[in-house]
């Protein structure tokens, strides 16, 4: 389904469900949305959701009926695979990945976006899992304690390795720069919803500054507030915001969507 969130296009959830696993998964947003869609009967999510608690079951869902939709978007998209759960959750088997990865691998006009808390996973199964040129493999860094993920993501072989540094809930410039080499866009943002915590200016200001070293693409998706999407960054001295950057070419456009070799540098005042 069409996607709100500013970095992607679509959103496919051929899984659902989740666990929270580190301090990014308190106010998840996705399990708000669950567990809604559970009070309401939709299919699948009283499976994985709990609609008196508000709360995540724990488990994972495959849903094979859910396979085909790629399939139907004959335009290239930029798609975010399972924005309702983690691919790589524990209950997902293997012949699950295969078959899901296996429409991804058909339907290359595509660009599919995974994101996991979980990459330690993908190193186990990237063997026999073939990750195709057009899947990128993101996780998630919210605070300093899960930086290892980073070492992991630096372990998959993708054409396309991200950072999602949402929510931001401390400064970790100091210990990541250092892996910045290895990952190909970073997407920074504060967290929504009534018990938002704060973002600082400073944290997404080094952050910033780090890639812009590094010439690693930067995405600035929103400031922590009640409401998603709001707000945009501006650099010290700077009026406009900056242009929020991707790792390909051609995105938004009906064209072919190629893969950048190098990201561009844009040409702007640091500090």
């Amino acid at each position: 389904m069409p996607s709100k969130i500013g970095w992607t296009n679509e959103t496919w959830n051929p899984v659902i469900g989740c666990k929270a696993v580190s301090e990014g998964c308190r106010n998840c947003y996705a399990e708000t949305i669950a567990a809604g869609f559970a009070s309401k009967g939709i299919n699948h999510y009283g499976d994985v959701a709990n609609s008196t608690t508000g709360k995540w079951r724990g488990n994972a869902k495959y849903i094979p009926e859910r396979l085909g939709k790629p399939k139907q978007w004959k335009k290239p998209k930029m798609i975010f695979v399972c924005s309702m759960s983690d691919l790589f959750h524990p209950d997902v088997p293997d012949s699950a990945l295969a078959e899901i990865f296996g429409v991804m691998r058909e339907t290359n006009q595509h660009q599919y976006q995974v994101l996991t808390k979980r990459p330690e996973r993908v190193v186990e199964v990237q063997g026999w899992l073939d990750i195709p040129p057009h899947v990128w493999i993101g996780t998630s860094i919210e605070n300093n304690k899960v930086l290892h993920r980073v070492e992991e993501l630096r372990q998959i072989k993708a054409d396309i390795r991200f950072l999602s540094c949402e929510p931001l809930l401390e400064d970790i410039s100091v210990d990541l720069k250092k892996h910045l080499g290895y990952v190909h866009w970073v997407i920074v943002g504060g967290e929504s919803g009534p018990n938002h915590r704060p973002m600082e200016y400073q944290w997404v200001h080094n952050l910033y500054i780090e890639c812009q070293i590094r010439e690693v693409p930067f995405f600035f998706k929103q400031w922590s507030h009640k409401r998603p999407n709001q707000g945009e960054f501006c650099l010290p001295g700077h009026e406009d915001p900056i242009e929020n950057e991707y790792p390909i070419k051609g995105f938004g456009e009906e064209i072919p969507i190629e893969v950048q070799t190098k990201p561009r540098k844009k040409q702007l005042t640091l500090f």
